[in-house]
């Protein structure tokens, strides 16, 4: 194996709680080569779990000097100055805020991969701000791609738990392979042929967006974030829709159609939002891109 793939299906977990990220990627075959959490009751658990990898213990202590080169970064950021239950500080709370943190480790590694994950009240925190403040910080150390959110009572669990994951790529990388990824993860109905070929059409039609929005991004570089999204957050009362300001695009079915939305950041600009349906411009919005 290269040295080059190897990296590649290699992953260390910051923010690792017990190790649920670390877990699915071992069910993917990729190997988790470093940990990084605080709490002693879940170094316990990572211990026993996967003996033998590295654990630190606080993330403002690592970075490049002390971590290994990896494929894949995963970070569950510390959610409780974001949740609606909190306090709401946002990402400059002293918990949250160190998402900062994880995306200055993920500067200095550079790994091909972000996957992070946090609760639904990102989307709101400071009227949305903190959310693109993410967004942001993601492009400005060059990661591009996208998010969605998915909930537990669809995966099996008895229990409605929602959970915004995100992946992002590299910008030499490019956001196409995020979006099929997110694309294709099962959400109502799963495991016929049926619901995997309508994913692969839902792929197919988020890739060809992602190829257009690569070519006419507004910095012309490629560089735009991509996310899918479910039709029917941005149709009629009719279809039964009522998407309010913030509110998290419910889990994506097999059979839904999704158009592509592509964010790009523009120094000393704004940030435009435009929607896309078949490469075709449906809505644009923009707004000062100072917080």
């Amino acid at each position: 194996m290269g040295a080059d793939v190897a990296k590649t299906l290699t992953e260390i977990g910051l923010f690792a709680g017990v190790g649920g990220f670390q877990l699915g990627f071992r069910c993917a075959g990729i190997r988790t080569i470093a940990l990084v959490e605080k709490d002693a009751d879940c170094q316990s658990v990572l211990r026993r779990h996967w003996p033998g990898v590295p654990i630190l213990s606080d993330v403002r202590d690592c970075g490049a000097h002390n971590l290994p080169a990896c494929g894949i970064l995963s970070l569950g950021f510390p959610c409780q100055d974001l949740s609606v239950a909190g306090n709401r500080a946002g990402l400059s709370g002293t918990r949250s805020g160190l998402f900062y943190e994880a995306t200055r480790i993920a500067d200095e590694l550079r790994p091909n991969l972000l996957v992070w994950e946090n609760v639904p009240g990102l989307l709101s925190s400071r009227n949305g701000w903190d959310f693109l403040a993410v967004l942001t910080e993601l492009e400005r150390i060059g990661y591009v791609g996208g998010w969605r959110c998915l909930d537990a009572q669809y995966f099996g669990v008895a229990q409605r738990r929602r959970r915004i994951f995100g992946v992002f790529a590299r910008r030499d990388l490019g956001a196409a392979c995020c979006a099929e990824i997110l694309s294709l993860i099962p959400s109502v109905s799963r495991g016929t042929p049926q619901s995997r070929a309508a994913r692969a059409d839902v792929a197919r039609g988020i890739t060809a967006s992602a190829g257009h929005h690569g070519r006419s991004s507004p910095r012309g570089d490629g560089s735009a974030n991509l996310i899918p999204f479910d039709t029917t957050q941005i149709t009629s009362k009719e279809n039964r829709s009522t998407p309010q300001p913030g509110a998290p695009c419910h889990p994506l079915a097999g059979s839904a159609h999704a158009p592509a939305i592509s964010f790009a950041f523009q120094s000393g600009g704004d940030v435009r939002l435009s929607i896309t349906e078949d490469g075709t411009p449906a809505l644009q919005a923009s707004h000062p891109a100072s917080c």
